[in-house]
């Protein structure tokens, strides 16, 4: 297996005399079994798709055709820089002719990169070469960059605080957390160490960069940087992301906790818990913040850290819809529940979820969104990139609050999907303001149902300081 060009997988069958069906590399093949090389031939590479030297495994399962039981399952683990790799398989060989279906994968920390799969035929004859091509799948297909944050972290010795990461694809489009796989490391490990999730800690004096690269390939990556000292800040506030989350029975997601002292710089957070407001929506972790969706309804949890005043928090919104539920939110900066300072630039966004309507997807809609102008400057709004089918907008009344806009895709679109994104301006002081959406359309593609009847509408809202 070559290790400097992306991955390809072609199998080839040599012969089959006394029933032993083999993976090696090309040039490797004997007359005197059957044999079936993996040979990689790497084409179609490109700079966002997994690298050779990412993958530390393969994975080869011969089957029957049509049939699910599993004859033979192999995997072999790629030590860096190894070029070729002889695994024995053996298979029954019932006859003149045997045909067998083999899958090929390659992985890098048990996250698939590449798969392949072709049904060879095994005889007792030499036969031409049966190739099997093994296409991309992993996740870094459509990633352009990763970010991590906070740039800079000031901890005090002996202080632990979580990074947060997010990633873009080919069009720019932002890909959440969860969708992003990443390795961590340090460049001072005297300094601050880094554990595989991200969480960093101080135990030395001094500054040391954090390193993060994507699973999907090692070209794409970004750094912060950690100054440790004697004594840190005092942790002011708390921020829980994800802030806002739609979740079906069943789904999981861990909330990351990110804190900042009185001057708005990036503090290191200790000894948060969390807890659920009602646990028979969705439970949650004391220590790790893994929430688990239960039952239908929405549930607010909560995070809490000791500070020099006592006790910091913040919260985030899980909604879990019934069976045959539609979800819109109002969200600013992906929360239910946003904050602001006087002067600040703000985009909202809409985002529809028919995950729980079985077998639907979005067809179209008409929204009418009210805001307060006495909080909120309309400056702007429109489509988002990669998001649901350009939306007709009616901004005539934004003066006096009111924004109508509404789209339809005779296709449908997968959800959850964005519908539109308003640009405001903070300006009204120690208020709370609220997107209020009032819809007057709400169905689905190609079957045209109505989805209104059983629909949440989830309002954004605020809090401007």
């Amino acid at each position: 297996m070559s290790r400097r060009r992306p991955v390809v997988a072609a199998a080839f069958l040599a012969l089959a005399a006394t029933g032993c069906l083999d993976a090696l590399a090309p040039g490797r093949a004997s007359l005197s079994s059957a044999r079936l090389a993996i040979a990689p031939e790497f084409v179609g590479y490109a700079v966002s798709d997994g690298m050779p030297s990412d993958i530390d495994s393969i994975e080869i399962v011969v089957t029957r055709p049509g049939d699910t039981t599993v004859v033979v399952r192999v995997g072999v683990a790629v030590a860096p820089g190894q070029d070729s790799i002889v695994v024995p398989i053996q298979v029954p060989l019932t006859g003149s002719a045997t045909t067998y279906h083999v899958t090929f994968e390659a992985l890098s920390d048990e996250t698939v990169l590449y798969v392949g799969a072709e049904d060879v035929v095994v005889t007792a004859i030499a036969s031409t070469p049966t190739p099997i091509v093994a296409a991309y799948v992993g996740p870094g297909r459509r990633l352009r960059t990763v970010t991590i944050a906070p740039d800079t972290a000031r901890l005090a010795s002996g202080d632990s605080m979580a990074f947060t990461w997010s990633g873009t694809d080919s069009a720019g489009n932002p890909l959440p957390q969860d969708s992003v796989p990443a390795r961590f490391a340090t460049t001072d490990s005297t300094v601050a160490r880094v554990s595989a999730t991200g969480v960093v800690r101080a135990v030395g004096i001094g500054s040391a960069k954090i390193v993060i690269t994507s699973v999907a390939s090692t070209s794409i990556r970004d750094t912060a940087t950690v100054l440790v000292t004697q004594s840190g800040p005092s942790l002011a506030s708390l921020t829980v992301t994800p802030g806002f989350r739609v979740m079906l029975p069943g789904d999981t997601v861990t909330l990351q906790v990110s804190g900042k002292d009185a001057s708005g710089n990036p503090v290191a957070v200790s000894g948060v818990t969390f807890v659920s407001r009602a646990p028979s929506v969705a439970t949650v972790s004391a220590t790790t913040g893994l929430v688990t969706a239960i039952g239908p309804t929405n549930v607010v949890i909560v995070a809490q850290a000791p500070s020099g005043a006592g006790t910091v928090a913040d919260s985030t919104s899980i909604d879990v819809p019934p069976a045959g539920t539609s979800v819109v939110a109002a969200q600013f900066g992906g929360r239910e529940f946003g904050t602001a300072n006087v002067g600040d630039t703000l985009v909202a966004l809409v985002v529809a979820d028919l995950r729980a309507v079985s077998g639907e997807v979005l067809g179209s809609y008409d929204i009418q969104l009210n805001f307060d102008t006495a909080d909120l400057t309309y400056v702007r709004s429109g489509a988002v990139t990669g998001g649901f089918a350009a939306p007709t907008i009616n901004d005539t009344q934004a003066d006096s609050g009111v924004i109508r806009f509404g789209s339809a895709d005779p296709n449908g679109s997968a959800t959850p999907v964005s519908l539109i994104q308003i640009t405001f301006v903070a300006k009204g002081a120690g208020t709370t303001s609220q997107l209020l959406l009032t819809p007057s359309d709400l169905s689905a593609a190609k079957t045209f149902t109505n989805l209104l009847p059983q629909s949440w509408w989830t309002q954004g809202y605020l809090t401007i300081h």
